[in-house]
């Protein structure tokens, strides 16, 4: 797989802890246990940003990922605040800003993202899919159609790196594959109107 290669943290400079807004729980009862998937994503820690494309970039998708992920039980809060709950500490502006149209896009194309990825689930229902990977598929789904200077492959191999580190042991390949479904159906050449289906001879 090609991979973006991010660059080294400068030795001595800070971490930033990149924390989950968790949803509140119901009146009258106890919080939440944490589980697995809660206290994976709690004990990330992302190296601070030294400059260069490529590291602002994975940053922010991570940023966006947490930012997604949280608004699904807070839908009320802007992108800003979404942010603001899931970031410690200072990151790259850039970072920050490329989190921030991540956010913005997914949000304002949610029913165009979620209808590409219902019809290719394959013996599956689009409700019992984590928050983490809807939001994983919404993120990478938003790149592959409004992002052409991002090479799909990146975005791909993007995606199946935020599910190795934020969901299920396997579930990064159940994300490839519909990413990829996506990817071949966009690339196949679209008939005029009014043309007859191809035929096999």
């Amino acid at each position: 797989m090609t991979m973006e290669t991010p660059e080294p943290p400068v030795p001595g400079k800070p971490k930033i802890r990149i924390k989950l807004l968790r949803p509140p729980p119901p009146p009258g009862t106890k919080p939440p246990e944490k589980t697995k998937v809660l206290k994976k994503i709690l004990s990330v820690e992302v190296p601070t940003v030294v400059g260069g494309r490529m590291n602002e970039r994975r940053l922010g998708r991570m940023l966006a990922l947490q930012a997604l992920y949280a608004s699904e039980s807070q839908p009320g809060l802007s992108t800003e605040e979404l942010l603001s709950f899931v970031v410690d500490g200072k990151p790259d502006k850039k970072a920050l800003a490329f989190a921030a149209l991540l956010v913005d896009g997914v949000r304002g194309h949610l029913a165009e993202l979620d209808a590409l990825i219902i019809p290719r689930l394959v013996n599956w229902e689009f409700s019992r899919i984590s928050p983490v990977n809807k939001a994983i598929l919404r993120l990478s789904l938003f790149s592959l159609l409004y992002h052409p200077d991002i090479p799909p492959k990146v975005t791909l191999n993007e995606a199946v790196d935020l599910a190795k580190m934020f969901s299920e042991t396997d579930d990064f390949k159940f994300i490839n594959a519909l990413l990829d479904r996506v990817r071949r159906d966009r690339a196949k050449p679209e008939l005029p109107p009014g043309a007859p289906p191809a035929t096999p001879s």
